[in-house]
């Protein structure tokens, strides 16, 4: 098997689809078989963190951490080199350089004389030779005292498919050659050292692709699915196996490696599918999330209004009480005002009868006086004897008069006062009207007002009750959120379990892409030795043809010199 680039923790890497960066891990991991090297990226185009199914290897920054095999790594300062082999080598090249060296020596044997019956063994001979030099599966050379050939088996394990013959892929070894007399010491020599020297064999890097499958053979399904196992048993071509049986094993071989492939495809789509599902779960649970949110913002509008009414309702309610009591109070000085207006009322009744009283009265006395002023007139010119008490008799009478009139002035007041102080509880009263009828407007108002927002009380807590039901609809749909994130965090493990099987199927498909090139290769190889050895084999019949002919000449030549010899002794 090649030899893999041995790295060191702080080296600069490059790899060929991720850029560069630096080696952070060198080692075996838990998650799959085989030697790993941990990357951190001078990019985010990483798969995780250095954190892989919860064991934790290194630390970096999320999509910076990769993890990946040796052989597809190298160094940041080996740009300009070519990458590294897979140690799979076809050999169409060599089969060409055989092919041209055969047939020079075969010009070669064709332009050199013969006689007849030694002739064609040479020529035999350097035939056999010749189709040696190119066969892959090991044959000798022809006739002529050549030793049989000698083959020495390789094996290459190469990972099979589901098929019962679980062969690997064997690189054939050139069988080791005795060369021709006719050959020159150099010659000689250079095919010596070919003979010595063995065969490149096939190595394909397939080691880590059969860890990784044990490993996942280990572990069990990931993901709902898992890879065929594939063992790592040698098999083995026995030296003898003939050109068709070799063919026939490479072609099942084949044939295996596509069953493999295919089943690696049918992997993947399931893998995509399990994708698709990972991806309509996200926007399914991104609605959930939405809803649950705008479930929450309704929800808190529903509060608030429902805080607002509550405090209009407490407002209204207090003004209703403090407008009650103003209704209350005033409706108690109205009523004594009533009671004021209906006293003053009375008072002015008796006022004004007292004045009409008063009135009749005066008019009494100024009729009194008019009569007394002449009776005085005519007893004034009778006698001046009665003058004086008169006199005494007039200033009583004015006197008396004059309280009179000033009580006539006193009760005119007395009676305006009472008009006036009538007239403003008129007013007062009318103005009381007025408010107590504004009052119960208003009252009436705020009633229906209050009984409007009672309704909308009503109404705010059939929403709540509404509100509660969508509360268990948030709650059922909340801890279906978190089932779903749950699931989703599951898949996200098996999308990244799924990531690193996908990095291991490619790696597979490629070595098997590159394990099926050299088979091609070799089974083109097979069959250029395939058509050597029927034409050797036509040579060869075609030379025991002539040797039989030969012999049969030489019987009957035998058996005419043995009856001359007979006849000479018979003479004799």
């Amino acid at each position: 098997m090649s030899a893999e680039m041995s790295f060191e923790k702080g080296q600069r890497v490059e790899t060929e689809k991720n850029g560069k960066g630096k080696v952070a891990f060198v080692g075996p991991t838990q998650f799959s078989d085989g030697e790993w090297i941990g990357v951190i990226l001078d990019e985010p185009k990483g798969k995780n963190n250095g954190n892989v199914q919860g064991v934790e290897y290194f630390s970096c920054e999320q999509n910076y951490g990769l993890f990946i095999r040796p052989a597809q790594l190298k160094l940041e300062s080996a740009r300009g080199k070519p990458p590294p082999s897979t140690g799979l080598k076809t050999p169409s090249a060599s089969l060409r350089k055989d092919s041209v060296h055969g047939s020079s020596s075969k010009l070669s044997t064709g332009s050199s004389p013969a006689m007849s019956p030694t002739a064609s063994r040479e020529n035999l001979t350097r035939v056999s030779q010749s189709t040696a030099k190119k066969s892959i599966g090991g044959a000798g050379g022809g006739g002529g005292g050549a030793p049989p050939p000698s083959g020495r088996p390789s094996s290459v394990p190469v990972p099979p498919g589901k098929s019962k013959l679980k062969p690997t892929v064997s690189a054939l070894k050139g069988p080791q050659k005795k060369e021709s007399p006719m050959k020159n010491t150099n010659e000689d020599k250079k095919e010596k050292e070919k003979e010595s020297s063995p065969s490149t064999p096939i190595t394909p890097t397939t080691p880590t692709v059969q860890s990784r499958v044990r490993k996942i053979d280990a572990d069990g399904c990931i993901g709902g699915s898992a890879l065929p196992s594939v063992p790592s048993t040698r098999v083995r071509i026995a030296s003898g196996m003939d050109e068709g049986t070799e063919l026939e094993y490479l072609r099942v071989q084949e044939k295996d490696l596509t069953e493999k492939l295919e089943t690696l495809r049918m992997k993947r789509k399931e893998d995509r599918e399990k994708l698709v599902e990972y991806e309509r779960m996200k926007v399914q649970l991104h609605g959930l999330n939405e809803y649950k949110n705008r479930a929450h913002d309704v929800r808190l509008e529903l509060e608030r209004k429902l805080r607002e009414k509550e405090q209009e309702v407490e407002g209204l309610c207090e003004w209703k009480e403090s407008k009650s009591q103003e209704l209350m109070n005033s409706n108690e000085e109205m009523e004594m005002l009533t009671l004021d207006k209906e006293m003053a009322e009375e008072k002015a009744e008796q006022l004004q009868e007292e004045v009409d009283e008063l009135k009749t009265r005066v008019e009494e006395l100024e009729v009194n006086e008019a009569i007394l002023r002449e009776e005085m007139a005519n007893v004034g010119g009778a006698g001046g004897r009665n003058g004086e008490g008169n006199s005494v008799q007039m200033k009583q009478i004015m006197s008396q008069n004059e309280r009179l009139r000033e009580a006539v002035i006193k009760l005119r007041d007395a009676n305006g006062n009472t008009l006036e102080e009538k007239t403003k509880a008129e007013k007062e009263l009318e103005r009381l009207r007025t408010e107590n009828g504004e009052l119960l407007r208003m009252g009436e108002l705020w009633k229906r007002k209050a009984e409007e927002c009672e309704e909308a009380i009503m109404n705010l807590k059939e929403q709540v009750d509404a509100y509660l039901a969508v509360e268990e609809v948030v709650q059922h749909l909340t801890d279906k959120n978190e089932q779903m994130e749950e699931k989703i965090r599951t898949l996200e493990m098996d999308k990244e379990d799924l990531e690193v099987m996908r990095d291991m199927d490619e790696q597979i498909a490629e070595e098997q892409k590159e394990v099926e090139k050299a088979l091609r290769g070799e089974i083109e190889a097979m069959q250029v030795s395939i058509n050597e050895l029927l034409l050797r084999q036509r040579q060869d019949e075609d030379h025991s043809e002539q040797l039989s002919e030969t012999i049969i000449k030489f019987r009957k030549k035998t058996a005419e010199l043995n009856g001359e010899m007979e006849d000479l002794k018979d003479q004799v």
